[in-house]
Order: structure tokens, then C-alpha cells, then sequence
């Protein structure tokens, strides 16, 4: 789904119908919604979600996904969870014991690193 220019929502649940997804490219478009949490995608090894509109929170929930290596966020309008003052979530990538690469840049991202 590398720029192809769509556009609209993900349905927050669209993680539940993809257990056996190892790689979610998703560049490049502009998904104007919450990130899902994808938290049934327990196979996902890759997810490039840069250079889109997704907003609100980065969910926690993607600390669940114990196959993720590469995680790429940047370029969107994603926030820390609201009322916390740690970046909470590089706490929860404690279970992604095979987690490589982490971008979140160009986001409004604030707080202190733990």
C-alpha cells in the first residue's frame, strides 16, 4: 500500500483479521485516523506507517507484538498516552525482545525518555 494516496480511516480493529501478517507497509498515503493496535497481528514483523496523518496516542498495544523487529512511525501527528510524562512507549517494547529499529521522528512526541 506504498503511496498509493489512500486516504480515510483504519477501522481500530483491523489487527484482529490479520494473525498470520508478518509485514505492513503502509507509507506514503493519508490515513487520517488513530493508529490501530493491530494486537492480533501476533505474526507482524515490520510496520512502516511513515509520511501519513495518523494522530492521537501511539497505542501500547503494539508492545504486545513479541515478532516485531522493525517499527516505523515517523512523519505522522502521533502523541505520547495523555497525562503521562514518560514516553510510555518505549516502556511497553520491553516484551518486543526481537525489536530493532525504532523511528518515530516528526511526530509531536514529548516527555521523558525512561
Amino acid at each position: 500500500l506504498v503511496g498509493v494516496i489512500l486516504a480515510g480511516h483504519l477501522p481500530k480493529n483491523v489487527g484482529r483479521f490479520l494473525p498470520n501478517l508478518q509485514f505492513l507497509y503502509m507509507s506514503d498515503n493519508n490515513f487520517d485516523s488513530p493508529l490501530p493496535p493491530f494486537s492480533n497481528a501476533t505474526s507482524v514483523q515490520t510496520i512502516i506507517a511513515g509520511h501519513n496523518k495518523f494522530s492521537g496516542p501511539i497505542p501500547l498495544e503494539l508492545g504486545s507484538l513479541t515478532q516485531l523487529r522493525h517499527l516505523y512511525l515517523y512523519n505522522n501527528i502521533l502523541t505520547n498516552v495523555p497525562g503521562n510524562h514518560e514516553l510510555s512507549i518505549l516502556t511497553s517494547f520491553t516484551n518486543c525482545r526481537l525489536l530493532e529499529e525504532v523511528e518515530l521522528l516528526e511526530n509531536p512526541l514529548d516527555g521523558v525518555i525512561p
